[in-house]
């Protein structure tokens, strides 16, 4: 079968318009050339190696990444869905725009908090000690106790700061100061790629939320609670502190330690479900438009039959992101195929679900 098939035809089923889905129009990444595509796609790209230096394995070749359901996959790589967005931005849509807007601000927000964090966390010694150096420096001022300082609230205050020597050893390989401010920049060179997967759909969202839960924000937020504990305690030893240098120093440290504190509550609110928006919809119940199981286009078949059907049509070979573009944001709809087997694709397609695609890990 010709490859033209996959743009003819008549449209064979109408699905109502969802309330809460807006209505998108039809698309083409070449005519005119859309910008936004070739950025985004650069920059993901550069992501998933940088991932890779990071010591994240399993990563597969760009155009077979596929995040959803917790990394098992969709069952259409997430290239072909960055581009039916990046067409989008390219011709022009508000609410979307606003939504994927509104996006880069909060990861560039999150890379700013996360740079926070881990900047006193390393501290930049022998200048500004590090945090853990820190904490041992007022173990050593407040000895001995003195009510309402306990010497168990120093033991609480040391193996505070072992917590926090393992998890900077952890990252030293990666995050020191001289290469955390451009770190910061190359991640902030990122935030298209990143806001565009982060709302592409709600399964892509909860694989990298569910990464990030798991590993980086768990770690930290053990940290977290454990310097919160002691806080107060401290609080309370400076209170009744005299005035002067060591009053100073402890003082500063738990201005700090708030400042932490104040950066991961911001960084834990936006794993919250709805704190970043999903593209095209204006509830999260909504079908989502570039999800695999959506349809862009509201004509009964949606973006994983799409691509299944240019796939078959195309001997069994991926379809180019410009093909994928245009038949999935079109109600022409391919329609070489009856609508049972399209069926039947996205039922095999599914399986791949339950089978898995690749596993992010640490090295």
């Amino acid at each position: 079968m010709k490859k033209g098939l996959a743009l003819l035809g008549i449209m064979l089923f109408a699905m109502p318009c969802m309330a809460a889905t807006l209505t998108l129009p039809p698309l083409n990444l070449e005519d005119p050339f859309c910008p936004m595509w070739q950025t985004i796609d650069q920059e993901a790209q550069q992501l998933l190696g940088m991932l890779s230096d990071f010591g994240v394995s399993g990563i597969p070749e760009y155009p077979l990444v596929d995040l959803e359901n917790a990394m098992q996959g969709d069952g259409i790589p997430d290239m072909y869905q960055l581009a039916l967005l990046s067409a989008l931005l390219c011709k022009g849509n508000a609410d979307v725009q606003g939504q994927f807007d509104g996006n880069k601000l909060k990861f560039t927000g999150l890379v700013d908090d996360v740079a926070l964090v881990l900047g006193k966390l390393v501290g930049n010694p022998p200048a500004t000690p590090t945090a853990a150096d820190r904490l041992r420096h007022v173990v050593t001022l407040l000895t001995p106790p003195v009510a309402p300082i306990t010497q168990a609230i120093l033991d609480d205050i040391t193996d505070a700061a072992t917590t926090l020597d393992d998890f900077t050893s952890s990252i030293d390989a990666y995050v020191t100061p001289a290469t955390l401010p451009t770190l910061v920049n190359t991640l902030k060179g990122f935030k298209e790629a990143v806001a565009a997967l982060l709302g592409m759909d709600s399964e892509i969202q909860a694989s990298i939320f569910d990464l990030l839960t798991s590993d980086i924000l768990g770690r930290v937020t053990t940290i977290q609670q454990q310097v919160m504990d002691i806080v107060a305690a401290i609080q309370s030893a400076v209170d009744a502190m005299p005035a002067g240098p060591d009053k100073v120093y402890v003082t500063a440290l738990i201005t700090d330690i708030n400042l932490i504190v104040g950066a991961l509550d911001r960084t834990v609110l936006l794993t919250v479900p709805g704190a970043i928006p999903i593209y095209g919809v204006v509830a999260k119940t909504a079908q989502e438009p570039f999800a695999a199981f959506g349809d862009y286009d509201k004509n009964g078949k949606n973006n994983l039959m799409i691509y299944y059907l240019l796939k078959e049509e195309n001997n069994n070979l991926p379809p180019t992101v410009e093909e994928f573009v245009v038949a999935a944001s079109n109600p022409i709809a391919p329609s070489s195929m009856p609508v049972a087997g399209l069926f039947g694709l996205a039922a095999l397609a599914g399986a791949c679900l339950t089978g898995g695609a690749f596993t992010l890990r640490r090295k």
